[in-house]
Parts: C-alpha cells; sequence; structure tokens
C-alpha cells in the first residue's frame, strides 16, 4: 500500500483533508450516552465510514502477529503483549494491495448498480450519494478515522479466559486508557448497540450470491478471528470490511456493483455482550458476558486472544474506498 498517514493527513492513492475544521476542540466520549453516530467540527458532520482497513506505521495489515513480547498483566495467570497502534482508515479492498486471492483474477472494482444513498442507520442520515453506474471512488464524504491501542494476550493451556478473567482485563485496559477522545463534538444515540440492520452492503458480487455482505467485524469487535495461521502465529484479516475470500469456491473477481450500503454506529464498549456485532468497537468495559474466541498454539503451549480498545476518534475527508 503506497503512502502513509501524517497527523490527519493521509496520502495514499489520493489526498486526504485534515478534519481540522477550526470548531470545538477535543472532548471525552462518555459511555452512557450510548453509540456514537457522528461527530461535528467546524460545522462539518462526520459520519463511521462503511467499511475499514488497519494501518500500523503507515502499512495496511493483514495479519495481527501472536509471537510478540508478554508481560503481566495484571490477571493472574493471563499475559498481555506491549501496545500496537493501530489506525482505521476508510477502506474498500483494492486489487493493487494484493487483498483478493484466486487464479486468473480480474481487477476488482465497486460500482453503484442503482442510485442510492450510503445511510448512517441509527440517524437515518445520508453520509453520501451515488448515481447509477458511479464507482464508489469517485466522490469524497466526510468520514471517521479511528485510533486503537492494540493488544494480544496469552494463557497457557488450551483453555479459553473465564468471563471473570477476561472482564478483570478489559476493567483493567478501561482505567488505563479511559474514555475515548473525540476530536470535536461527539453525536449519541442513547443505546449501547447499533440500530439492527440485516447487512452491510447488498449487491450483485462475484464471491457472494446472496447480495447481502455483512463486513466481519471479529477482531475489532474483540470476539475472536475471522481466521489464522499457525504457521505465521497471526490473525488473519483484522480489518471491518469484505473478506479475501468470502465464500469457499466464489471469488472476487471483475466489476462488483453495489444496491445499498450503510455506515453503522461505533458502540462504546471493549466487549460485545453490550455493544453487539455490527460495527467497531470502543473503550468502556462490559460485563465480560462474551467471552473472545482464541487460537491455541501447540508449538507454544499457549491460548492467544485479541484486544483492541478505542483511543481516539477524528474526522477526515475521502472516498469511502480509501
Amino acid at each position: 500500500m503506497r503512502g502513509h498517514w501524517q497527523s490527519q493527513t493521509r496520502k495514499l492513492n489520493r489526498h486526504y483533508q485534515s478534519g481540522d475544521g477550526g470548531g470545538s476542540g477535543l472532548t471525552k466520549w462518555n459511555p452512557e450516552a450510548g453509540c456514537l453516530y457522528k461527530v461535528t467540527k467546524g460545522g462539518i458532520a462526520y459520519y463511521p465510514a462503511p467499511s475499514y482497513c488497519v494501518l500500523n506505521n503507515g502499512s495496511m495489515l493483514q495479519e495481527i502477529f501472536w509471537n510478540r513480547q508478554y508481560s503481566a498483566s495484571g490477571v493472574a495467570g493471563v499475559e498481555i503483549s506491549e501496545e500496537q497502534q493501530l489506525e482505521y482508515v476508510p477502506y474498500f479492498p483494492k486489487t493493487s494491495d494484493n487483498y483478493y486471492i484466486g487464479v486468473g483474477l480480474q481487477d476488482v472494482t465497486w460500482e453503484a448498480e442503482q442510485a442510492f444513498d450510503v445511510i448512517q442507520p441509527d440517524s437515518q442520515e445520508t453520509v453520501v450519494t451515488f448515481l447509477t453506474g458511479e464507482n464508489l471512488n469517485s466522490k469524497n464524504a466526510n468520514l471517521l478515522k479511528l485510533t486503537y491501542a492494540g493488544f494480544t494476550v496469552r494463557k497457557q493451556g488450551a483453555g479459553n479466559l473465564t468471563q471473570q478473567e477476561y472482564k478483570d482485563l478489559c476493567n483493567a485496559l478501561y482505567v488505563q486508557f479511559g474514555n475515548a477522545q473525540i476530536d470535536g463534538r461527539g453525536h449519541y444515540t442513547d443505546q449501547p448497540v447499533p440500530a439492527f440492520y440485516p447487512e452491510n452492503m447488498t449487491g450483485t458480487f462475484t464471491a457472494d450470491i446472496t447480495g447481502n455482505i455483512g463486513f466481519m467485524s471479529n477482531l475489532v469487535g474483540n470476539s475472536g478471528p475471522y481466521t489464522y495461521s499457525t504457521n505465521i502465529n497471526a490473525f488473519k484479516y483484522p480489518a471491518f470490511t469484505v473478506q479475501p475470500q468470502y465464500m469457499r469456491n466464489r471469488e472476487w473477481s471483475g466489476k462488483q456493483t453495489v444496491k445499498s450500503m450503510v455506515a453503522p454506529s461505533i458502540t462504546p464498549y471493549i466487549t460485545g455482550d453490550k455493544g453487539g456485532f455490527f460495527g467497531m468497537h470502543g473503550f468502556a468495559s462490559g460485563s465480560g458476558g462474551s467471552i473472545p474466541t482464541g487460537v491455541y498454539d501447540v508449538a507454544t503451549g499457549y491460548t492467544y486472544f485479541v484486544l483492541q480498545v478505542l483511543k481516539k476518534v477524528e474526522g477526515i475527508t475521502c472516498p469511502i474506498t480509501g
């Protein structure tokens, strides 16, 4: 992936404008206010993106490795790795990023099958509008960039975390990081769970004949990996987006056309038991009722987990495709 982020401005395939509109300064997100569906700054409204990739030091990550340095977590029997800073930025997978897999792959493009609005489902506000035949990278939108503290956690043996261990770990991280910082004024739903919707995107896709795609939120939802590789000691595809191989024996290839799309609110909670599994997750500890799926690595004798805690939300202007 060519280019990198610098502060709030990123040069990738095109210029990304800063969200610094001269409005209100930094604020703190009160988790009791519920999900975040919009940030305003300098009279401009910024919305969650429909789809995200994750950057570390300016490069796109397709793996999060668990062969890292660990130390005591404060929870007996559970160790935690050093923090990684993970920046989630608006993105739709590109062939040029070697994101897709398959033999004889044609360049993957995303176009509007019909005129549609990208909707923020809690507020029913429009994020951006596309006309029939328009490429999804042809228009800018005001979107949110999210910065997370990323960790891997390990526990000796093949057992999962207990509910109490997970709750204590989330509480300790919340004490360490506190409420997420927002660059501007946050607008909230007063609900801990995003509005229900049956899918993130509908259309005609080569990799999914149902025409209904729910983006994978496993790692960003702290619920476990989408898939993993013990050969390279890594969790695969941490992004909140379509996956490289969505269904067995079907591949992303050529033109994909979109009929509808949503940009879900961001839940305030680290854990999925309070925040649901439909969008990006936050910073506040939940009840620990939904324990993430771990991966047992027989070579090391540990079970590994992922935890990501939201630190900062800021507005940028760019296409939804990145």
